[in-house]
């Protein structure tokens, strides 16, 4: 939804429609902003979980929707906010470093051997 969102508000900016760039852009920012205060509520609440999340080659790369929503929802340059697409850029290198490791751990193994992601092996979440 946020980088969805951040797309077609890009769009209305720049086929020069406003009212539609604006609006999506301030419903791009809250639907941002929800994103990640609830990433950050199951890290807090569920860090175990996210931490299985993180290493499981199925369920990793949806944490690509925060780097994805950063990519694309905060490129935008406001005027007087310039700094946000610099920040922006930096935590979504953050965010795909962090689900990146988790997936190549998962996917070299805990012993560093070669683990075929597609098949189930006991154990591993």
């Amino acid at each position: 939804m946020v980088m969805a969102t951040g797309i077609v508000s890009i769009a209305g900016h720049l086929l020069r429609i406003p009212l539609v760039g604006a609006a999506l852009f301030a419903l791009d920012n809250v639907l941002y902003v929800a994103l990640w205060g609830l990433t950050v509520l199951r890290v807090a609440r569920f860090p175990d979980a996210v931490r299985s999340d993180l290493v499981h080659h199925g369920r990793a790369v949806g944490f690509f929707t925060i780097v994805a929503g950063t990519c694309v929802s905060q490129v935008l340059d406001v005027p007087g906010l310039a700094v946000v697409p610099a920040v922006s850029v930096w935590v979504a290198l953050a965010a795909w470093t962090a689900t990146m490791a988790g997936l190549v751990r998962q996917l070299l193994g805990a012993r560093g051997r070669a683990v075929d992601p597609l098949t189930p092996a006991a154990g591993r979440p």
